[in-house]
This record gives structure tokens, C-alpha cells and sequence, in this order.
């Protein structure tokens, strides 16, 4: 399997923690090499959804 977060480090920020309104640490990532990769390929894959948006019916298979 291919770590995706080769590096977190806490950092000094801090925001408010909406589950029990205290305070919690931001981090600063830096992610894996492998996954970098993988995202920099799937980039040229990208399609425009806006055709698909603009569907008003659709079609679906039946069969499970």
C-alpha cells in the first residue's frame, strides 16, 4: 500500500475545535512521492463535467 502523508507536523496555529469548543493544532503535511505521482497523471484523465450537469434525464442500467 502507498503512504499518501509521508510527513505531518503540528502547527503553533490554532483554530476553535467545533466538537468540544476548545482549541486544536492546524497541521502542515507533505505527502507521499507515490501519491504525488499518481495525482499528477490522473490530472491529464480530467474530464469537464458541465455535460453532464446539464442532464435534465438520465438512463441507468436496471440490472444490479
Amino acid at each position: 500500500m502507498v503512504a499518501q502523508l509521508d510527513h505531518v507536523i503540528p502547527s503553533p496555529i490554532t483554530r476553535r475545535d467545533s466538537l468540544n469548543g476548545g482549541q486544536r493544532h492546524l497541521w502542515r503535511v507533505r505527502l507521499g512521492v507515490a501519491l504525488v505521482m499518481l495525482l499528477e497523471r490522473d490530472l491529464a484523465l480530467y474530464y469537464s463535467p458541465v455535460p453532464i450537469v446539464r442532464l435534465r434525464m438520465a438512463c441507468t442500467d436496471p440490472q444490479p
